[in-house]
C-alpha cells in the first residue's frame, strides 16, 4: 500500500490550490497590525491627490500631460489610482488607507509567486514572503497613503520578474505581459527605471536558457523600458531641473544617510528591544543556512548573483532623494513612515535574496523557522507605530484642516485670500498644504477651489480650476536649483501654482487674517490692518 504525500509535497505541487493556504495566517497578522491606521485621517501630499482628483475632468490625460504638483514626476498609473480611489470613495479616510494593505497584500501573494516560479523549497518561500510581508521597513511603508507609489511600482516590478521567469522557460504568452509590467512600474514611480533594467540585463546571465530566448526578451524589455523613458522626457522637458550638478555626490551621500539612518528607523518601527533579535536574527538565519551548502544548490548561485545586482539597483535610485529626507526621523510617526518608503523595493529584493540563500543550506529549513518566527514578533512590536500615527493625524492634523476648511466655506465670496496664522509651530504639515487642504475637504467646490489659501510660512503650492483667473497677489516666486523659475503648470483642467509669502504679508490685498487660538481659528484682520498684530512671513 502507498504511502500518503506529505502536506509539504502538497503545497509544493506547482498547481496545487493548498500552496496559497501558507498566505493566510500572514494576511491576517497584516490586517490586525494595520486594523488602527483605516481610523487615520490625510496629511501633507494626500490632500494634494485628493484636491486634484476632484479638479481634473480628463484623468487619462495624466498620459500624455505633466501632471504631478511636482514637475519633475511622471507618474500616470499612480495618479490615476487616486483619482480612482477619490471617484469611489471620496473622502472616506478609511477606504483610502485599505488600498494599501490590499496593494502590500498583493505584493506578498506576487513575491509568493515568483519564488514558487524559482522552485524554491517550502520553508525559504515561507521565510521570504514573511521577511517581506510583516518585516518592519515594508510595515512602516505601507501606513501612509502617499506611499502608494511605491506600493505600485514595487507589484509592477515582481509582476516582471515573474513574466520574465516564465518566458524564459518558454511561455510565450509571458513575453507581453513582462513588457506590460515592466511599462507600468517605471509610470509607477521613477526609481522603477532602474531596477527594472537591471532585471533586463539579469536575463542575459540566465542558466541552461537558449540564447535566442535570452537575446528575444531583453531586447523586448529594453525597448519598452526606453520607449516609457523617452515618453517621459518627451513631456517633462525639465525634468532635472530639480537636481544638482552632482549626482554621483547625491548617491555617496544619500547611501551614507540611508546606512546610518537604518538602526535608528528600525528601532523607530519595531522599538529598541527587537532592534538586536531583528538584526541578528536575519543574519543568523543566512549564516546557519550557509553552514551545510546543498548538492543542488548550483544554481541558485547564479540566481543570488543576479539578485544582488538588482537590489544594488534598487539602493542606488532611492538615495539622492535620502539625505534631505533623514531629518524626518525626529521620533515622529509621520517622519518614521515616510522615510521607510525609501526601503520598500530594496526590502522586497532583499527578501528573494534571502529565500535563495536559505534554499541553498541543508540547515534551511530550521534558519527559515526561525525567521518566520522573529518577522511575527517584528510585525506584532510594529503595531504601536500604527496607533501612534492615527492618534498623531486625529489629534494634530484633522482639527486644524477641518477648521481651516470651515472657515473658508463660510467665507469665499471673491476675490478669498486667507492668511491662517500660528500655525509654523503647531502644524509643520498643514503649513505645507494649506491650500489644497481646504481644496481637497471642501463643500463648496465651486467657489472654494477659486481661493488661495496660506499661512506666514508656506504654502508654496496652489491648486486652481485650470479656467479660473486667480487673485494675483505680490507673491515671491520659487527659483529651482537651476537658477530657473518654478513656472505654473497645467494638467488637463487643474492649474498649480508655487509661489513663497510675502515679506509683509500685511501688505496683501483684500487678505483676511485668522490666527489659531484655542483649536480655533479666530479672526485678527483689524489687528493686523491696524498695526498691531505683526505677520511676517517665514520661509520653509
Amino acid at each position: 500500500m502507498a504511502k500518503p504525500r506529505r502536506v509539504s509535497i502538497l503545497l509544493d505541487h506547482p498547481r496545487s490550490p493548498l500552496r496559497w493556504i501558507v498566505l493566510l495566517p500572514l494576511f491576517v497578522l497584516l490586517a490586525w497590525i494595520y486594523l488602527p491606521v483605516t481610523r487615520g485621517d490625510f496629511v501633507a501630499d494626500d490632500y494634494v491627490f485628493v484636491a486634484t482628483s476632484r479638479m481634473v475632468n480628463a484623468p487619462l490625460s495624466a498620459f500624455w500631460q505633466s501632471h504631478f504638483y511636482e514637475p519633475y514626476y511622471f507618474r500616470p498609473i499612480g495618479v490615476l489610482s487616486w483619482w480612482l480611489a477619490t471617484s469611489l470613495f471620496g473622502l472616506d479616510y478609511a477606504s483610502h488607507s485599505l488600498i494599501n494593505l490590499i496593494l502590500h497584500c498583493v505584493n506578498a501573494g506576487l513575491l509568493f509567486w515568483l519564488l514558487r516560479a524559482l522552485a524554491l523549497r517550502t520553508s525559504a518561500v515561507a521565510a521570504g514572503v514573511a521577511l517581506f510581508a510583516v518585516g518592519p521597513f515594508a510595515l512602516a511603508t505601507i501606513l501612509w497613503p502617499s506611499n502608494r507609489f511605491d506600493l505600485l511600482a514595487v507589484g509592477f516590478l515582481l509582476a516582471q520578474a515573474i513574466a520574465m521567469v516564465r518566458a524564459l522557460q518558454g511561455n510565450v504568452f509571458a513575453f507581453p505581459l513582462a513588457m506590460l509590467a515592466a511599462l507600468g512600474a517605471c509610470w509607477s514611480k521613477e526609481s522603477a527605471y532602474a531596477i527594472s533594467t537591471m532585471m533586463c540585463f539579469v536575463v542575459l546571465v540566465a542558466n541552461h536558457v537558449p540564447w535566442r530566448r535570452r537575446g528575444t526578451l531583453f531586447v523586448l524589455l529594453g525597448g519598452v523600458i526606453s520607449g516609457a523613458f523617452f515618453w517621459r522626457q518627451r513631456i517633462l522637458s525639465d525634468a532635472y531641473a530639480i537636481a544638482s550638478a552632482d549626482p554621483v555626490g547625491q548617491v555617496i551621500d544619500g547611501t551614507r544617510a540611508m546606512a546610518l539612518s537604518l538602526p535608528k528607523l528600525t528601532k523607530l518601527i519595531a522599538g529598541a528591544s527587537m532592534v538586536p533579535w531583528f538584526g541578528w536574527g536575519l543574519l543568523g538565519a543566512c549564516l546557519l543556512a550557509l553552514l551545510w551548502v546543498r548538492r543542488d544548490a548550483e544554481v541558485s548561485r547564479g540566481l543570488i548573483g543576479g539578485a544582488l545586482l538588482v537590489l544594488l539597483a534598487a539602493v542606488v535610485v532611492q538615495t539622492p532623494l535620502a539625505k534631505a529626507f533623514a531629518p524626518m526621523l525626529d521620533g515622529g510617526p509621520f517622519g518614521t513612515i515616510t522615510f521607510a518608503r525609501f526601503y520598500y523595493a530594496p526590502w522586497a529584493v532583499s527578501s528573494v535574496v534571502v529565500a535563495l540563500v536559505l534554499a541553498r543550506g541543508r540547515m534551511g529549513g530550521v534558519a527559515a523557522l526561525g525567521l518566520v518566527a522573529a518577522m511575527v514578533a517584528a510585525g506584532l512590536a510594529a503595531r504601536p507605530l500604527a496607533e501612534s500615527f492615527v492618534e498623531w493625524t486625529r489629534q494634530e492634523i484633522k482639527p486644524m484642516s477641518v477648521a481651516a476648511t470651515q472657515l473658508v466655506d463660510a467665507n469665499n465670496e471673491s476675490p478669498c485670500v486667507y492668511v491662517l496664522l500660528g500655525t509654523q509651530g503647531k502644524q509643520p504639515y498643514f503649513r505645507m498644504f494649506s491650500d489644497v487642504t481646504v481644496k481637497a475637504r471642501t463643500a463648496s467646490p465651486e467657489k472654494t477651489w477659486r481661493c488661495q489659501v496660506m499661512t506666514e510660512s508656506t504654502p508654496w503650492l496652489f491648486a486652481f480650476p485650470a479656467t479660473a483667473n486667480p487673485f494675483e497677489l505680490p507673491l515671491r516666486t520659487i527659483t529651482n536649483p537651476d537658477g530657473k523659475e518654478k513656472a505654473d503648470s497645467v494638467w488637463s483642467s487643474i492649474r498649480y501654482r508655487y509661489r513663497l509669502p510675502a515679506r509683509d504679508l500685511a501688505t496683501l490685498p483684500s487678505a483676511r487674517f485668522f490666527e489659531w487660538r484655542d483649536e480655533r481659528f479666530v479672526d485678527v484682520t483689524e489687528e493686523v490692518r491696524a498695526g498691531a498684530r505683526q505677520v511676517v512671513s517665514k520661509d520653509w
